[in-house]
C-alpha cells in the first residue's frame, strides 16, 4: 500500500491562520477586523454591551478572548497601547488607575458582563484603543498574539490530531479537512474538542472509535449547535479553498502566489516586502489573505481561471473578483486590492480604480492616477480564452457530452456509485456520479465534494488517458480482435473439435494487419476457443504509450459479442452489457483469448 503524503508543518500553521483565522474569526462581511476590538453580542441602544454567553472582547486574526487569559493579554495589550501612546505627540496617555481599570475591564468574559448590567468600555477610551490596534505597533502586537495562538492550537490539539490513524490514513483534502474542523473547535470549545480527540485515540474496533474524516465531521455535527455549528460550516467552506489553492496548477497566477505565501505563513506585517528577494511578497500576501477573507466568492473566482474563462463579481464600493481568464484585478472590501496583468504583479487600492459596464455585460476596469485613466482590463461575459482549459465544471444535476465523457473515463478507471454499481453512460451527472466523482477525489488528494471543477475533469482525464488497460489482445484494442475473430459461429464455442477462425474478402485490410500483429500467444495458424472450465488469467496487459483505450461503447459491444458467442463470466451466466471493463468482462475476455 502506497503510504499517502501529509500535509507539512508550514500547512498546519496556514490553515490555522489563514482558514480558521481570516476565513472564520478575524472578518465580518469580507472585512478584515482582526486590527480592532470586536465583542461576540450585541450592543443595545442606550451602548451597553450584551454579550453571547462567557464571550468577553477579543482581538486578531484568531480572535483572542481577552476575558478567557485571567487578563494577561489585556494586561501585555495596555502595556504595548503605553509605549506607542508615550512616543507620539497627539496620542492619548492614560493614568495608571484608568490603565488599572482598563485592563480590569477587559480581562471581564461574558458572565463578568452580564454581572456588571452589560456595562461597557468608555467609547472614547475605546477609540483610542482601536487606533493603537490600527497602526503599525498594533499590528505587530496582534501578529505576535496570532502566532502565540496558532502555537497553542498546535500544543492543544493538532500535534495529537496528526498522530491519529484517522489523520494517517486519510487523503490530503481530508487532512485539511480535520485540521480545520478541529482548529476551529480548540478556538471555540476546547473542552469539546479535547473530547474528540480522547475518542480518536480509542482502538479501531471499538464500537464508539472514531477512525476515520467522515467520523469526526459526523461527531462535529452531533456536538457543534447554534453559534459553534455555524463556525464549523464557515471553517469547511475556508477548508475547500485550502486545499484548492494546495491544489493550483504550476503555470496558474495563484499556484505562484500561494507558494510564495507558504514559504512562512506566520511572517510578521513589518517584514512583508521588506526581502529584496521577494518582491512580490506583498501582493502575493494581500492577494492570499483576500481570498481567505470571501472564501465562497473566492472559490468561483479560481474556477474561472482554472477553467481559462472571464468572471466578474463585485463592485467598486464592496469586493472584486475579476478575470479574463488569465489576468486578475481583486480587491478587498476595504479597498485594499491586486493586479497581475501582462505578467507584472502590482498592488491597487479601490481608490485608484475606474470600473465601466457595458451595456452587453462586458466590463473595463482601468486604474486612474491623475485623472487619467490605463485599461488594467477588459473582461467578457462569460467568454472563455484559454484554448488548453477543461470544459465546464459540472455539477449534479448538469447534462451533456462533457458528463457523459467524464462518466466513461470513471468506468474506465474502475470506478462505481456508492453501491458498487456500475455507472451508466448516459450523460446525466446524477448521485451515482457523484458518488464516483468523491470516491476518485478520495484516491487523488483532491476536495471530495463530488463536484467536477478543472482540477477535478484534468485529473480524471489524466488518469484515464495514462491507465493500463486491460484489453482482449496484447497491444490492440478489443474490437480489433473481435473483427478478427467475428465468423466464428456461436453455437460451436467450447465444443470440440476447436474452431478456426477465418477471414475471407470480406475481412478488411485493416483487421487482417490487426490480427496478424497480434503476439504469438494471442495468434496462432489455428486459434483455439478455450473450454468453460480454462483457467482465466488474472494479469493486466498494458496498452503500449500512445494507444487509446477502448470507450463504453466499445466495451459494450464487446459485452454483446461475448454473449452471443457464449462466453459469460467465471460462472457461465451472461455478461451485463453496462460498458464497464469489469472483472466478469475481463474474465470472458482472456477465455476468448486462451
Amino acid at each position: 500500500m502506497t503510504e499517502r503524503v501529509s500535509l507539512s508543518a508550514r500547512d498546519i500553521e496556514a490553515i490555522a491562520y489563514f482558514a480558521v483565522g481570516v476565513s472564520t474569526e478575524g472578518s465580518l462581511n469580507g472585512k478584515d477586523v482582526s486590527n480592532r476590538l470586536s465583542f461576540a453580542g450585541t450592543w443595545l441602544p442606550d451602548g451597553r454591551m450584551k454579550p453571547i454567553e462567557r464571550s468577553g472582547e477579543s482581538i486578531g486574526t484568531l480572535q483572542k478572548d481577552l476575558g478567557q487569559d485571567q487578563g494577561v493579554t489585556a494586561t501585555a495589550m495596555m502595556e504595548a497601547y503605553r509605549h506607542w501612546a508615550e512616543e507620539g505627540r497627539d496620542r492619548v496617555v492614560f493614568d495608571e488607575t484608568e490603565y488599572a481599570q482598563l485592563i480590569r475591564d477587559f480581562s471581564r468574559d461574558g458572565k463578568a458582563i452580564t454581572k456588571e448590567g452589560y456595562r461597557a468600555i468608555d467609547p472614547t477610551k475605546r477609540a483610542q484603543i482601536n487606533r493603537f490596534l490600527a497602526s503599525e505597533a498594533g499590528h505587530d502586537f496582534v501578529h505576535h498574539r496570532d502566532v502565540v495562538q496558532v502555537g497553542d492550537l498546535n500544543k492543544q490539539g493538532l500535534r495529537r490530531l496528526v498522530a491519529t490513524s484517522a489523520y494517517r490514513s486519510a487523503s490530503i483534502g481530508e487532512q485539511v479537512s480535520m485540521v480545520t474542523a478541529i482548529a476551529k473547535a480548540l478556538n471555540q470549545n476546547p473542552s469539546a474538542a479535547n473530547r474528540l480527540l480522547k475518542a480518536m485515540k480509542r482502538p479501531i474496533e471499538s464500537p464508539d472509535a472514531i477512525a476515520s474524516h467522515d467520523d469526526v465531521i459526523a461527531y462535529l455535527d452531533r456536538t457543534f449547535e447554534g453559534a459553534l455549528e455555524a463556525g464549523q460550516t464557515h471553517a469547511r467552506t475556508a477548508a475547500k479553498l485550502f486545499t484548492r489553492l494546495h491544489n493550483t496548477p504550476e503555470g496558474s497566477p495563484l499556484h505562484t502566489a500561494w507558494q510564495e505565501v507558504l514559504r512562512d505563513p506566520l511572517i510578521a506585517p513589518s517584514l512583508i516586502g521588506k526581502d529584496p528577494e521577494r518582491p512580490d511578497l506583498t501582493v502575493h500576501y494581500t492577494l492570499v489573505k483576500n481570498l481567505f477573507l470571501e472564501p465562497r466568492k473566492a472559490m468561483a473566482f479560481i474556477d474561472a481561471l482554472e477553467q481559462g474563462r472571464a468572471h466578474s463579481e463585485g463592485r467598486i464600493n464592496g469586493t472584486g473578483f475579476y478575470t479574463d481568464g488569465t489576468q486578475v484585478v481583486q480587491w478587498n472590501a476595504d479597498g485594499k486590492g491586486v493586479t497581475f496583468v501582462d505578467g507584472q504583479w502590482a498592488t491597487i487600492s479601490r481608490d485608484e480604480l475606474g470600473l465601466t459596464r457595458a451595456r452587453d455585460g462586458s466590463v473595463d476596469l482601468a486604474r486612474v492616477i491623475e485623472g487619467e485613466g490605463r485599461l488594467l482590463l477588459h473582461v467578457e461575459p462569460a467568454v472563455r480564452v484559454a484554448s488548453e482549459a477543461v470544459g465546464r465544471a459540472l455539477r449534479p444535476g448538469a447534462q451533456g457530452e462533457d458528463v457523459r465523457q467524464l462518466q466513461e473515463q470513471l468506468m474506465r478507471l474502475g470506478y462505481t456509485d456508492a453501491q458498487g454499481r456500475p455507472l451508466h453512460a448516459d450523460g446525466e451527472y446524477g448521485p451515482g456520479t457523484q458518488a464516483a466523482v468523491r470516491a476518485f477525489q478520495r484516491d487523488h488528494d483532491l476536495v471530495a465534494d463530488g463536484l467536477s471543477g478543472r482540477q477535478t475533469l484534468a485529473s480524471v482525464r489524466q488518469a484515464a488517458d495514462g491507465r493500463d488497460a486491460l484489453v482482449a489482445s496484447a497491444h490492440r484494442p478489443h474490437d480489433e480482435v473481435l473483427a478478427a475473430y467475428r465468423v466464428i459461429e456461436p453455437a460451436t464455442v467450447g465444443r470440440s473439435p476447436p474452431v478456426e477462425a477465418r477471414m475471407d474478402a470480406r475481412t478488411p485490410p485493416e483487421t487482417i494487419a490487426a490480427y496478424e500483429s497480434l503476439e504469438p500467444v494471442t495468434r496462432s495458424a489455428a486459434p483455439l476457443l478455450a473450454p468453460a472450465e480454462a483457467p482465466v488469467a488474472r494479469e493486466p496487459v498494458a496498452v503500449p504509450p500512445g494507444s487509446e483505450a477502448p470507450t463504453a461503447d466499445a466495451t459494450r459491444l464487446l459485452q454483446e459479442r461475448l454473449n452471443t458467442l457464449g462466453i459469460g463470466d467465471a460462472d457461465g451466466r451472461p455478461l451485463a452489457t453496462h460498458g464497464a471493463y469489469d472483472m466478469a468482462t475481463r474474465s470472458a475476455v482472456a477465455r476468448f483469448q486462451s
